[in-house]
């Protein structure tokens, strides 16, 4: 079915119809290699058959996660913050 007849035939928006091909033209602006999320573009936009699609999705291997060193960003601080909350709360 053709990306255009998908919002009437549910019934209701689609949001990532519009932002999907966004997000992939920005990824390649930035040089970012993301060929999962370029081809799902090119099936929405109708230049790639789904069967494509599927075989380029099965292919494509995820790179290795990268390596942090446990407490520090976001988990870290996070951590701290509830810490001294439940802290001063326990003093009030």
């Amino acid at each position: 079915m053709p990306a255009a007849e998908i919002p009437a035939q549910i019934g209701q928006a689609v949001e990532s119809l519009e932002s999907v091909p966004l997000l992939a033209r920005a990824l390649n602006a930035a040089q970012f290699n993301a060929p999962v999320t370029t081809a799902l573009a090119r099936l929405i936009e109708g230049t790639l058959p789904l069967d494509e699609w599927v075989s380029i999705v099965r292919a494509t291997v995820p790179p290795p996660a990268r390596w942090r060193p446990q407490g520090s960003g976001f988990w870290k601080r996070l951590a701290e913050r509830l810490r001294a909350m439940f802290q001063r709360r326990r003093r009030a």
